[in-house]
């Protein structure tokens, strides 16, 4: 992990948000998400580290495709990309996504690592609206 991306997990992890890495290579996984997770979700971490499509599944219908482009690197690179999220009982809430990609020593991209934060909580840009507008 990069200084760059270390210094957004603490900013994340500090204010109440999420930081995860998902891998591309050679299969799609999440490799670690942080327990902030638990609080948004009321699962912890493991979970999304033992079910790949977890993450995945927690995203609104209507948001997926944004969600998918930001971790298949096409938003890759900091800009933030709101989507929502869904709990167990239905019910939604936005969050602003940073996708960061993380590259081999060929330049191969092979995972990314990103900080979710609620939409509207303290470090969430309202002015940055990259993707999805709701």
């Amino acid at each position: 992990m990069t200084v760059l991306h270390s210094n957004e997990r603490a900013r994340a992890e500090a204010r109440g948000g999420v930081f995860f890495r998902y891998e591309l290579v050679p299969s799609r996984r999440m490799s670690y998400i942080s327990a902030g997770i638990v609080e948004w979700s009321a699962r912890p971490p493991f979970d999304f580290l033992a079910a790949p499509s977890l993450f995945f599944d927690m995203v609104h219908p209507d948001d997926r495709v944004a969600f998918l482009r930001s971790l298949s690197g096409g938003d890759a690179g900091g800009g933030a990309t709101r989507i929502r999220w869904t709990r167990n009982d239905g019910s939604s809430y936005e969050v602003e996504q940073r996708v960061f990609p993380v590259v081999d020593d060929s330049g191969v991209l092979v995972a990314v690592e990103g900080t979710a934060q609620l939409s509207g909580s303290p470090g969430a840009k309202d002015g940055d609206r990259a993707g999805v507008d709701h």
